[in-house]
C-alpha cells in the first residue's frame, strides 16, 4: 500500500506526527557542524516535504525525492 491517491493528508495525519517533532532538532544538528545555507541537500523518502522545507527555508537547495509520485 502506498500513499498515493490523495493519501497524503492520510500520512500527514498518522506516520507524519512521529517525524514532526524532530525536523527543526535535526537541522540545528546540521548547522551545528555544517553551513546550511548554500549546501545541497538530499532528502530521500521525503513524504509531503516537511523537512524539505525546512531546509530550504534555513538556506538549502534541496532536492526530495519519494517512492510515491504522489507524495
Amino acid at each position: 500500500m502506498g500513499w498515493s491517491g490523495g493519501n497524503a493528508c492520510i500520512y500527514e495525519r498518522t506516520f507524519a506526527l512521529t517525524c514532526r517533532g524532530v525536523v527543526e532538532p535535526l537541522l540545528d544538528a546540521v548547522a551545528d557542524r555544517l553551513r546550511l545555507e548554500g549546501s545541497e541537500v538530499l532528502d530521500v523518502g521525503s513524504g509531503t516535504g516537511r523537512l524539505a522545507a525546512a531546509a530550504t527555508r534555513r538556506g538549502a537547495v534541496v532536492t526530495a525525492v519519494d517512492p510515491d509520485p504522489a507524495m
